[in-house]
């Protein structure tokens, strides 16, 4: 219920929509992050999966709702300051977990100001090499950051959510390594063509 607060709240506007995704490997959805309500138009653009966030552990208490969520239900904390240790959590979860979903923001953190971030690629080189085979969709928000930011408030700023790619990973046949930098190469370049497009 409050996914689809937030979600019509915001208007949010998916830029060339896509179908379920209908498959029997992990699903892991990569964006950038820029607010708590990127959050909800992941969800609920899959409303018949159910994703675990990769997210600091920082975020495992003290927001209502919110936190609960993350420690009981859909959360894999880590501690971003040891990334020996971040890295062990998520092996660890995904020893558990027979077919994971995951979402994963490879900046790290939020973006304030819109500006996409250094992409971070040891997380999804390690699921990937572990998992041996995923279905990876990639997405760029790129109004979202202006939410929360009591001038925007209350919204009539509508978020967009543009669909980049759909990609299958092999382990077989396919370099993790490589395989993320393409991935990365491609959301830096609809991340400039969707800015640019909002400057011309």
């Amino acid at each position: 219920m409050c996914h689809l607060v937030l979600f019509f709240t915001t208007g949010c506007r998916v830029i060339r929509p896509r179908k379920d995704v209908q498959t029997s490997k992990p699903v892991i959805v990569i964006s950038n992050h820029q607010s708590a309500f990127d959050i909800s138009s992941i969800v609920l653009t899959f409303p018949n999966l159910r994703f675990y966030f990769i997210a600091k552990r920082e975020l495992g208490k003290g927001i209502p709702s919110v936190s609960l969520l993350l420690r009981e239900y859909n959360g894999i904390l880590i501690d971003r300051s040891n990334s020996f240790e971040a890295v062990k959590r998520i092996v660890d979860f995904l020893n558990l977990e027979k077919t994971p979903n995951l979402v994963i923001f490879p900046e790290g953190t939020r973006s304030r100001s819109g500006a996409l971030g250094p992409l971070k690629r040891r997380g999804l080189v390690t699921i990937l090499d572990h998992l041996g085979e995923a279905k990876i969709v990639s997405f760029i928000f790129s109004k979202n950051y202006r939410f929360g930011n009591p001038l925007f408030f209350p919204f009539f700023v509508k978020s967009e959510m543009v669909f980049v790619q759909e990609y299958d990973f092999s382990r077989g046949s396919l370099n993790s390594e490589s395989f993320v930098s393409q991935i990365f190469e491609d959301l830096n370049t609809v991340y400039l063509n969707t800015f640019n497009l909002k400057i011309n």
